[in-house]
């Protein structure tokens, strides 16, 4: 996948799977989700797959989370980057 294609397919990884949560609750679009950020990640370096499903991982905790605003608005992005810390791990 070129360089260009793989970061946009981690960003709509993030997107697709947010989907699948609520309020639209489109359960089967975990599966696209998922296979968009194993396309971005696939047969690259540890870094880059790091990095992509770093900023995959990001998108979706930024969407779901917005709830936290209550608490506040670093509250909201410090756990949403704790949380892709591991989605970046995984890829």
């Amino acid at each position: 996948m070129r360089p260009v294609w793989a970061w946009l397919a981690a960003v709509a990884s993030g997107f697709v799977l947010w989907t699948s949560f609520a309020p639209l609750g489109w359960g089967w679009s975990a599966v696209p989700g998922c296979m968009l950020l194993i396309a971005a990640t696939i047969r690259q370096p540890l870094v880059i797959a790091f990095l992509r499903a770093f900023v995959g991982g990001a998108v979706f905790f930024l969407l779901l989370l917005t709830w936290l605003m209550v608490v506040g608005q670093d509250a909201w992005v410090l756990l949403s980057v704790v949380c892709a810390i591991f989605v970046g791990l995984m890829g």
